[in-house]
């Protein structure tokens, strides 16, 4: 210890000489032996301290991997979440363009907004939202591809509520679906076809309409297979009756040949019927997606049991001369959907490009050739600068639609999940005020809206269809079975005030 203390002086004065300090020799071996069992000790200590700090090190970047992991985790369960959330309330709208090779001019553009599968399924209070992103999109047609009611819950004000919020000036076209059979008891209801009726809607069960602009005219058939009778199973877990390919030309007569032909149809799995039929395009639903969508593979579950991947879940499928598309549909009767958002389908046909006007266009090339020839470089740069302009243009317009659509989405997501809640009596009131009764007295003037114009471009009427020879349907299915049931279920779909005290009246005493 005191050469320690020496060597801190020397250390301290630099370089001053100091003068050496006679020391014992006893006790400088004794001190020695000292300070070296402490120089032991203490690097015996350090040690420690070295092999303790290298642990801590090492235990601490497996915590840190630990915790990130875990962020990884929760952040992957929140996301899964809020898809879970999004696949059931955020709208989605899908645009095809559909070329017909007969496809008269005057519907060249046509817009057709195709919805299907409600389910009692909500967009707001009054499916409001539903009616507006239809109506952004400015379709000539809505068609309805069936079970807009739910026969778990036996209602379908929901639906009677989405034609009130539409408005009355597009055309409705519908087909019913399988639950809207169930729910009638086998049948559509005559209460139902009413209030598609009083809403301006044309109910197609099996008919046909023409749609008509000017003198040219498509037709537009409604299949609707019946439902097989079981006497071990109640109504409501009746399926549909097996189809053939004789069975669609005695339901709806032979398919006529001058003019397109589409085919609104609920169930797609009879698309090889549907395409021997003749219809050059068909528009369907049912499969809700395949509730669960693995991308590049499609839906992976039916909405009945059967097989996984099932062929016909959603998009569009060609066979011959035929094409099929196929809804996603709005609501679930599993109440699940995964990565397969409520679809809009928003249909486009248009003419082939070989039967577009070529003159017009001949013509155009040749005085841009003269054009380029006589030009000036100025005027050169001032054109290609043009182009490019039109082309920035374009691509902004573009980006701005994706944005405000996305936008929407979040709005809607963020409105549904946090959005102001109303009380029971507050919709109540509501309404009362807003929901039109087509149960009304004998004197009231309601007045149907006609939906049979759209601006003055189309017009809709019901057509005959061309019989055919064939023979009649081959199942054991009768239109008139279960009249019984027809009296008890004839308030399911009535627009009644639900919040209103039907209890019977007692006299007084």
């Amino acid at each position: 210890m005191i050469l320690d203390g020496i060597r801190a002086i020397i250390y301290a004065a630099g370089e001053t000489a100091v003068e050496p300090v006679p020391v014992n020799p006893v006790e400088a071996v004794s001190s020695s032996a000292a300070s070296g069992g402490d120089v032991v000790s203490s690097a015996v200590v350090s040690g420690a301290e070295v092999i303790t700090s290298a642990s801590d090190i090492g235990g601490g970047s497996s915590h840190v991997g630990t915790i990130i992991w875990l962020c990884i985790l929760a952040f992957a369960l929140i996301m899964i979440a809020f898809e879970f959330i999004r696949s059931r309330y955020v709208l989605s709208v899908t645009h095809r363009e559909v070329v017909l090779d007969d496809l008269p001019e005057a519907f060249d553009g046509t817009r057709i907004a195709v919805v299907s599968d409600l389910h009692q399924m909500r967009f707001g209070d009054f499916n409001e939202e539903l009616a507006k992103h239809i109506r952004r999109e400015f379709p000539d047609y809505i068609f309805f591809a069936g079970d807009m009611g739910d026969v778990k819950e036996y209602n379908v004000d929901a639906f009677y509520d989405l034609l009130d919020s539409l408005g009355s000036d597009i055309p409705l076209i519908m087909v019913p679906g399988r639950d809207d059979l169930r729910i009638g008891g086998g049948t559509v209801h005559r209460n139902f076809r009413r209030e598609v009726e009083h809403a301006g809607g044309l109910l197609l069960n099996n008919s046909c309409a023409e749609l008509l602009s000017g003198k040219s005219k498509l037709y537009v058939y409604g299949f609707c297979a019946p439902l097989e009778q079981q006497e071990d199973l109640p109504v409501e877990q009746w399926d549909y009756a097996p189809v053939g390919e004789k069975d669609i030309p005695a339901m709806l007569g032979r398919c006529p040949s001058d003019a397109p032909v589409l085919l609104l149809a609920h169930d797609p799995s009879n698309f090889e019927a549907y395409s021997k039929w003749g219809a050059q395009l068909v528009l369907c639903g049912h499969t809700h997606g395949g509730i669960v969508r693995v991308p590049h593979f499609g839906g992976v579950f039916p909405v009945d049991s059967g097989k996984l991947f099932p062929e016909y879940t959603g998009g569009q499928y060609e066979m011959n001369d035929s094409r099929m598309i196929v809804t996603r549909g709005l609501g679930s009767t599993k109440g699940v959907r995964f990565l397969n958002a409520p679809e809009i389908s928003v249909i486009t046909l248009s003419l082939p490009e070989s039967r577009k006007p070529v003159v017009e266009k001949v013509e155009e090339e040749v005085m841009e050739e003269k054009n380029e020839n006589t030009m000036t470089f100025a005027e050169k740069a001032k054109s290609q600068a043009a182009i490019v302009s039109d082309w920035a243009k374009g691509e902004a317009r573009s980006i701005r639609e994706l944005l405000y659509e996305r936008s929407i989405q979040i709005r809607d997501f963020f409105g549904l999940m946090f959005g102001k809640k109303r009380s029971r009596f507050a919709k109540a009131a509501d309404e009362k005020k807003r929901r039109n009764t087509y149960v009304a007295p004998k004197k009231s003037k309601k007045q149907i809206p006609d939906r049979s114009r759209n601006g003055g471009r189309y017009m809709v009427k019901p057509a005959k269809r061309i019989e055919d020879e064939n023979e009649s349907f081959g199942t054991n299915y009768d239109t008139t079975m279960r009249t019984d049931l027809d009296d008890e279920r004839s308030d399911l779909f009535r627009r009644v005030d639900r919040f209103s005290d039907d209890r019977p009246n007692k006299k007084r005493k």
